[in-house]
């Protein structure tokens, strides 16, 4: 009976975030092809927008992929076999034949690394504002692939770290399954791009906040003194009449 019912709630929640990363596949794409297609919105700003919207896409793909791997028919078999005491002891007792989990290692890998890009590139955004606040002298275009690099390459250092080192270690069933501290080799460094990216956030509004007061007070100097210039004027005008 409870097998029915987290199969059903299971079910359920699939649907559920199926239908929601579809609309948002499609969405990003129309975006994408609206920043690509018109010339005018070719800028940095836009083309740093274009990376984070594509990484959010293969994210989405990834996860349809990897949920068409892990929950096929066979893997729906052998995920159905394991037993809890199976569950606890995943990580020291490996199966005999793990060529069949290769497909589905590979498409977990590959979304671990497109979700980490996701936060990765808007640390980007992050950056790039940043950089324009505080920066006089700002490159747009050669900064540009540096975020480039940034934002593709420094998730692919840890994302192949924790694959080599979950290989080496603990090579068990597919990959979708925690191996104890292992994670903390990608969760580590997306930890730390949500952590600068608020630090870069505060930051920011604390130099606009400073911004908009200064601006504030300069308008209601410069009113003062177009008061004190039009009043005399007002009253020759008067006297005039």
């Amino acid at each position: 009976m409870a097998v029915v019912w987290w199969k059903e709630v299971f079910d359920r929640l699939y649907l559920i975030y199926t239908v929601g990363y579809s609309i948002s596949l499609g969405s990003l794409t129309v975006a994408v092809l609206i920043l690509g297609y018109f010339r005018r919105l070719h800028c940095t700003r836009n083309y740093i927008h274009m990376h984070l919207f594509v990484s959010f896409m293969l994210r989405a793909m990834s996860i349809f992929v990897k949920d068409a791997v892990l929950y096929s028919g066979s893997a729906l078999e052998e995920m159905e076999r394991i037993s809890e005491e199976d569950l606890k002891s995943i990580t020291e007792a490996p199966p005999a034949d793990k060529s069949q989990f290769v497909g589905c290692k590979v498409a977990v890998t590959f979304f671990l690394y497109f979700l980490a890009t996701n936060y990765y590139w808007i640390l980007v955004e992050g950056l790039y504002l940043h950089s324009l606040i505080f920066m006089a002298f700002f490159s747009e275009k050669k900064y540009l692939w540096g975020f480039t690099l940034f934002g593709w390459g420094l998730p692919a250092v840890f994302v192949t770290a924790w694959a080599s080192v979950r290989a080496a270690l603990a090579d068990t069933e597919c990959w979708d399954l925690s191996a104890g501290n292992l994670k903390w080799i990608v969760q580590v460094p997306i930890l730390a791009a949500i952590v600068v990216n608020f630090i870069l956030f505060i930051n920011i509004i604390r130099v606009l906040a400073t911004k908009l007061r200064e601006t504030n007070a300069g308008r209601c100097d410069s009113r003062q003194q177009y008061r004190d210039f039009l009043l005399p004027s007002y009253t020759v005008f008067a006297m005039e009449r």
